[in-house]
């Protein structure tokens, strides 16, 4: 088992275990938020790719945790977003 597979079960069974992952991928993160929607504080990179694929079912929990500049956003998430 590579690396990868290791670290995508990990995270799929525990998402908070994306804080112990060297080689964070997107996959490995949406897995990890999917997973515990809390995760997303250990997110090395939040692009606005991951963030439109999971913010549906983790309004708060973006609000709390994104590091990204919200400019960066698409026009459709941060309307969407200042409507919630």
């Amino acid at each position: 088992m590579t690396q990868y597979e290791k670290d995508l079960k990990a995270v799929k069974q525990n998402g908070y275990s994306l804080q112990f992952v060297k080689k964070q991928t997107p996959e490995i993160c949406l897995a990890a938020v999917k997973q515990n929607g809390y995760s997303l504080q250990f997110v090395k990179n939040q692009t606005p790719e991951l963030l439109r694929d999971m913010i549906d079912n983790n309004i708060p929990i973006i609000r709390k945790y994104i590091n990204i500049n919200l400019n960066l956003l698409p026009d459709d998430i941060q309307l969407w977003l200042e409507m919630q």
